[in-house]
């Protein structure tokens, strides 16, 4: 990607893997990759209808993405982009970004800044690098172009352990002031570390600080009517942007624990059976296959399922019905002994007997925000989830 960074910062250098200078602190160290290095930064939107959508930076674009082709130019930068339907999320105009991070050490001295590059329709499915704004810094009071003097504007957002900025995708305009509509932002998220600066010398003898860091970015596209439009990136016709489910369904199907019914619905009011949710566990603990034969009559599409479930002990094959509708009772059960049972502090509710079998997975359920009550006061076990449910729970228990 094409970057022109003001004078201040023509001295960076984005490099991965480096080893650690000499003259490193001991007790400190770069990390190896971008997977560790982002693994305390978060970033997150806002959806229609007010809901959030968390999207971590380790799963950001990377190079094995196959939903995006480039063109580069003879400098090698990047200079054209196509996208087939997937390969972009679609925000609104007024879409607001959030970008965390966690408490860290008090010696951390590394920042995160955010950069934004757009891209702009030239026809042809192909989205080019646009000239003008360039690419374009997050400071204190905004985005302002990476050949301009931040210092004028706050100064650049330099995110230290512990702290967060939110903004939204600047506006784009043409020679005439106009502001263009069909653009692609690519949000890019760096991550310096100054303790490890080297100095390095350039083809014409002057020498540099060079503070290495890390990159992640996605692409966005503003849509103004995204929030009554079907998911971007999947087929459904029933899942649209603002419901409670629509993201734990783009994870549900981008980590390959659940498709459709059909090439076009998932039908998420559907009921959810306990053979499906113990198959959506199943795949999300890495389809570990174990042998044996079942005593009950099971689709094939259920049985490597059912087979773990029985041998991690999550249920008992004498009296088991794959087809029996999940309840609330049974889903988080089902999850809690997924991740091996932690204990948690007792909920209250009226109608969770404390002796009851799955009062432990309750608790834990809703002290870590897989699923609260159905009132203050209840939690109805004996209700029936759905499949647009299950897959929440599943969401929300995997992002911890």
């Amino acid at each position: 990607m094409k970057k022109r960074f003001p004078a201040m910062f023509l001295a960076l250098v984005l490099c991965i893997g480096l080893a650690i200078p000499a003259f490193a602190a001991e007790e400190t160290q770069l990390p190896e990759s971008y997977t560790e290095a982002f693994k305390d930064v978060t970033v997150s939107h806002t959806l229609g209808g007010g809901h959030v959508g968390g999207v971590t930076s380790v799963a950001w674009l990377d190079e094995e993405w196959t939903r995006v082709e480039y063109e580069f130019d003879d400098e090698g930068d990047t200079s054209k982009v196509t996208f087939d339907e997937t390969g972009y999320r679609a925000v609104r105009n007024d879409t607001v970004f959030t970008v965390s991070r966690a408490a860290g050490q008090a010696d951390d001295t590394s920042y995160v800044m955010v950069y934004v590059t757009p891209y702009v329709n030239v026809g042809d499915g192909k989205y080019e690098w646009y000239e003008w704004p360039h690419s374009m810094y997050l400071t204190e009071e905004g985005f302002v172009l990476d050949m301009m003097d931040p210092d004028g504007f706050g100064g650049l957002v330099e995110l230290k352990a512990g702290e967060s900025v939110q903004f939204e995708l600047p506006g784009v305009y043409d020679d005439e002031e106009t502001e263009l509509t069909d653009v692609v932002y690519a949000v890019r998220v760096e991550k310096y570390y100054p303790d490890f600066t080297e100095e390095k010398t350039d083809e014409d003898g002057n020498t540099y600080p060079s503070i290495p860091g890390f990159y992640r970015y996605n692409y966005y596209k503003v849509d103004e009517d995204c929030v009554d439009e079907t998911v971007a990136g999947l087929p459904f016709d029933d899942v649209r942007l603002g419901v409670y489910y629509d993201l734990p369904v783009i994870w549900a199907v981008e980590n390959e624990i659940t498709k459709g019914t059909s090439p076009t619905a998932f039908s998420p009011s559907q009921t959810c059976t306990q053979a499906q949710i113990l198959t959506f566990l199943w795949r999300a603990a890495g389809e570990q296959e174990v042998e044996g034969e079942l005593s009950i009559e099971v689709a094939e599409a259920y049985r490597s399922a059912i087979l773990w479930a029985a041998d991690q002990g999550m249920i008992d094959l004498d009296g088991f019905d794959p087809e029996k509708a999940c309840t609330r009772a049974t889903a988080v059960s089902y999850i809690w002994q997924a991740f091996e049972g932690p204990e948690a502090e007792a909920a209250d509710f009226t109608d969770v007997d404390a002796e009851a079998d799955y009062a432990a997975a309750v608790s834990w359920a809703v002290e870590n925000g897989v699923t609260n009550g159905t009132s203050e006061t209840e939690f109805s076990p004996d209700q029936v989830c759905t499949r647009g449910q299950i897959v929440t729970f599943l969401y929300r228990a995997y992002q911890e």
